[in-house]
């Protein structure tokens, strides 16, 4: 027996793309105004030149991680989002796994800059993604790890 087209659930969720994307643009305009306060050092105009957490280092880490990982990341996510389903002629498996997946990882980005504004950042190109917050010697958050095992789901 034949379904009615009007009957069938749609094969993208178009929510879900529409977040990710959004979630991308807000990212890059974010890390485009970093980009522009890291420049502004070179013309010995920076604004905030005695506050730690806006140092010029911190700043530049918090543009090029919220291209990387705000941005390319979060449209990818919305563009495989859009473009499996109609390859594969098959719905994702879980739109709540991936409502999930968009906000855990949300999460963890905006936990990202957090732990770089609060100086828990490696000291490695690209690399700068704290690993974990240590207070008191006791670590808290991984975010690293987390962004790895939210990368595969």
């Amino acid at each position: 027996m034949a379904v009615a087209i009007q009957d069938q659930k749609p094969l993208i969720n178009l929510g879900l793309v529409r977040a990710h994307i959004a979630a991308g643009f807000l990212f890059i305009v974010v890390a485009m105004l970093m980009g522009v306060l890291y420049a502004l050092q070179f013309n010995n105009m920076y604004p905030f030149p005695n506050i730690e957490f806006l140092s010029p280092g911190r700043v530049r880490m918090i543009h090029t991680n919220g291209v990387a990982y705000g941005f390319i990341m979060n449209v990818f996510l919305g563009a495989l989002y859009w473009v499996v389903p109609r390859l594969t002629k098959r719905k994702v498996l879980s739109d709540k796994l991936g409502w999930l997946i968009f906000y855990v990882y949300l999460f963890i980005v905006l936990w990202a800059v957090v732990g770089i504004l609060s100086g828990h950042a490696q000291a490695v190109e690209w690399g700068e993604t704290p690993s974990a917050f240590a207070a008191n010697g006791t670590w808290l958050f991984p975010i690293d790890e987390l962004v790895m095992v939210g990368l595969t789901l």
